[in-house]
């Protein structure tokens, strides 16, 4: 017992002249000291097991909106035009085709007659009965059945008839026609006129 005590005495009295002549030594001493003391009491203060582990959350899912496809339009074919046929042209209206000119083939002058009604149905000089609204006139010398064209000299009116009497038997007048012709001629009110006679054909 004497030796621990000696020994704890010179140990204290070592300790008090380092401190002295190094108090930087003593310092770090006390921090050690006081470091140790705390790492013992965190030591004591510990649980001799590991704390539990904290579950970890999931990560959040992030909302993905749904992206849907563009509906492709469907490209419609464009409708083929039916050609329309042009209406037919009309055919342009015919002209009536020019007359040809009658061939005269002989020409009188001289003054016209007509018949009167005392002889409409009377058997003339060709065997046919005078009708006085057929176009007919009676000549001296032209063949039955000839066709001639009279004509006013004053008015210009013409029409034609054909021959089928004798006649007229009055010193001047070249031809009688029938009440029609007369009516187309204007020979109803003076009886007697100036006309031209063309023969355009003989008859047989």
């Amino acid at each position: 017992m004497k030796k621990k005590q000696r020994f704890s005495i010179i140990l204290l009295i070592s300790v008090l002249v380092s401190g002295c002549l190094h108090p930087d030594i003593t310092r770090d001493t006390k921090v050690l000291a006081d470091d140790s003391d705390k790492q013992e009491r965190s030591a004591s203060t510990k649980p001799a097991y590991p704390p539990p582990a904290k579950p970890k959350k999931p990560p959040r899912k992030k909302k993905t909106v749904p992206v849907y496809p563009e509906p492709v339009k469907e490209e419609t074919p464009p409708a083929r035009k039916t050609p329309v046929a042009p209406p037919p042209k009309e055919p342009p209206p015919r002209k009536p085709p020019k007359a040809k000119p009658d061939k005269v083939l002989e020409v009188q002058y001289g003054k016209a007659s007509y018949y009167g009604d005392k002889f409409h149905g009377k058997p003339t000089a060709s065997g046919e009965l005078y009708d006085r609204n057929k176009l007919t006139a009676a000549h001296r010398t032209l063949p039955f059945g000839t066709i001639c064209r009279v004509t006013n000299i004053e008015t210009g009116r013409a029409v034609r008839v054909r021959v089928n009497d004798r006649g007229p038997f009055v010193k001047g007048r070249i031809i009688d026609v029938s009440y029609k012709a007369a009516k187309r001629l204007d020979i109803i009110k003076s009886g007697v006129i100036d006309v031209k006679v063309e023969v355009l054909k003989y008859g047989k």
